[in-house]
């Protein structure tokens, strides 16, 4: 499970890999980003994967390349909504099993789940 330290409050934070295909993943850019992490490990694999910002919303990955395979982003398909739609309905299989394998989803206690809505509230809630 990908952990990272909270850049708000300082503890641990748990992030999920498809996060960093969606347009309001992370917060919706708000929070600690960590496209290029998800880059890192494609690019590590022999995959090109760029991220790039959406306008003011999340960094999202732009560009994924198979150099046997070329483009794996289904632009064509007017079916998929890139930056919308979940990664895992239209990336292939073996990358979505890369990416599972190396930055697994995490499994959050309630306890957990809370921390983390009072970690992203500190955001927008004003200071006492």
């Amino acid at each position: 499970m990908p952990i990272s330290p909270c850049d708000c409050c300082g503890g641990r934070l748990a992030w999920r890999w498809s996060d960093a295909f969606m347009k309001f993943g992370y917060g919706d850019g708000d929070g600690k980003i960590m496209t290029y992490e998800v880059c890192e490990v494609l690019n590590r694999a022999g995959f090109d994967a760029e991220g790039e910002r959406w306008g003011m919303h999340n960094v999202i990955v732009d560009r994924l390349i198979c150099p046997r395979r070329g483009e794996l982003y289904p632009y064509d398909d007017e079916s998929v909504r890139i930056g919308y739609d979940n990664p895992r309905t239209y990336l292939p299989e073996d990358v979505i099993a890369l990416l599972d394998r190396e930055l697994p989803d995490p499994q959050w206690s309630l306890r957990e789940a809370f921390l983390r809505l009072g970690c992203a509230l500190r955001y927008f809630l004003p200071p006492r």
